[in-house]
């Protein structure tokens, strides 16, 4: 390689370098044209949990410390089939994809992506439909949580369920799911 491919390649390289600095001080905001604009400085703190289902349950019905149905989230649209699958999975042991919630400054949390995974489970537990439509376990179609063996609802509680949780001081701008994908995709 001649000298001054080399130089072009290590200023190439510094540019990039540069940009990617730039890109990683940055935060994105909102405007009021719903447009994004980079704003340096921002701080976003995003931390790993692991809840098992019961623990979940615990969460949103006792303690009131989840909310999975924010203002900015849709209604339950998943059908019988999709909670049934999602269920069937669980009791196998497959993982599930991790889910995100958003704590404020007094620890109140809400889910930000994972709302009808949340919603299917606790709707088992509580009794709120029987399952249906399951290609694997096909010896529970038709039952609800309470039909499960013991030892099998067992399983279904103690299952582990992975979350980022975005926690203060960062901006809830952030939890806008395009903001999202360009972080973590």
């Amino acid at each position: 390689m001649e000298d001054q491919e080399i130089k072009d390649n290590v200023s190439q390289l510094g540019e990039v370098s540069e940009s990617f600095v730039d890109v990683e001080n940055a935060d994105l905001s909102i405007n009021n044209d719903n447009s994004y604009t980079i704003y340096p400085n921002a701080e976003v703190r995003v931390e790993k949990a692991q809840f098992s289902i019961l623990h979940l349950q615990t969460l949103c019905m006792k303690r009131k410390e989840l909310v999975i149905n924010p203002d900015f989230q849709r209604n339950d649209v998943w059908q019988q089939r999709q909670k049934s699958e999602l269920i069937e999975s669980i009791l196998m042991g497959i993982p599930i994809p991790l889910m995100y919630l958003f704590e404020d400054k007094n620890g109140k949390k809400q889910v930000v992506d994972g709302r009808q995974r949340i919603g299917a489970i606790l709707s088992f537990l509580e009794e709120g439909f029987k399952l249906n439509n399951l290609k694997i376990l096909r010896q529970l179609n038709g039952a609800f949580f309470s039909d499960l063996d013991p030892k099998l609802q067992g399983v279904f509680e103690d299952y582990q369920l992975f979350f980022y949780i975005i926690q203060p001081p960062t901006p809830e701008r952030v939890c806008d799911c395009k903001f999202l994908l360009v972080i973590y995709c």
